[in-house]
């Protein structure tokens, strides 16, 4: 069927398997953060520090229901958000 393990690829065609981090050099995202919407501009400086950061973390701290759909509307505005699959001690798999 569909492979999982797959990142998203940036701009550029590249894949990634970088923690999940915002690079506004390479994406060429600088002129954008100031159009973004309150939620969405609360992410993306929560997530430009470059610290790997689960779902469950960014909700916790920003008091957000659901990162997951403002991560992806930042993609689709052209910022390069990546992200890995990790295994816990359980043998069950997340992304950070």
């Amino acid at each position: 069927m569909y492979n999982k393990e797959k990142t998203a690829p940036i701009r550029g065609g590249n894949n990634l398997k970088n923690n999940t981090i915002i690079n506004p050099e390479q994406c060429f995202c600088k002129d954008k953060i100031f159009s973004l919407p309150r939620q969405e501009r609360r992410v993306y400086s929560l997530l430009s520090d470059g610290v790997p950061r689960s779902v469950a973390d960014i909700s916790r701290d920003l008091k957000i229901s659901d990162p997951r759909g403002i991560i992806r509307d930042l993609r689709k505005r052209g910022f390069c958000i990546s992200d890995i699959w990790i295994k816990n001690e359980f043998g069950n798999r997340f992304k950070r």
